[in-house]
């Protein structure tokens, strides 16, 4: 199963038969706002806590640098405010890469100063 998905087991007993169903649990992520100027919310909704990181990409693929680095998250929706001052970046398309145990997903980001 690809990381994202984690398996939930619940057991169902019916006239003295067991039967167990799995039930995918998605971690989910989005970026708000986009476009952005200086700052945005990464918002996770994580399936089990995890260690968070996200790098960024210029749309060409090249890296940039490290705006999380293995960040412990609890379980449920979390905010992360991220500031991009200190990366200086001009305006642009960017890809975010969030990556964690239960969660690997890209996300575009447009920076327009």
């Amino acid at each position: 199963m690809p990381a994202n998905i984690i398996d939930e087991i619940y057991v169902v007993k019916t006239h003295n038969e067991v039967a167990s169903i799995l039930t995918p649990v998605l971690s989910t992520v989005s970026v708000y706002p986009n476009p952005t100027n200086n700052q945005f919310i990464l918002n996770l909704n994580l399936a089990q806590p995890d260690e968070i990181s996200v790098d960024i990409h210029a749309i060409t693929g090249q890296y940039i640098g490290k705006i999380l680095d293995k960040s412990l998250q609890d379980a449920g929706q979390q905010k992360v405010t991220i500031d991009l001052r200190y990366l200086n970046l001009p305006k642009g398309t960017y890809i975010l890469k969030i990556s964690g145990k239960s969660i690997n997903q890209n996300r575009l980001l447009i920076v327009a100063r």
